[in-house]
């Protein structure tokens, strides 16, 4: 999945895109060809749970 700041760019990419929201976030999905998914924003990596739990470890 490509993470992307523009979806225009993406849903434009196969005539079969569709863009959803779920849980707060834009995706571009594709039920044809499965490798045009993608995704807009950015996740910082200090909110990704991976990083939570090495910090827990860390301070414990």
């Amino acid at each position: 999945m490509k993470v992307v700041s523009s979806i225009k760019s993406a849903k434009m990419r196969h005539p079969a895109c569709q863009v959803v929201r779920r849980k707060g976030k834009i995706y571009v999905i594709n039920k044809v060809e499965p490798r045009y998914k993608a995704r807009q924003g950015y996740i910082p990596r200090s909110t990704t749970s991976a990083s939570l739990t090495l910090e827990q470890a860390r301070n414990s």
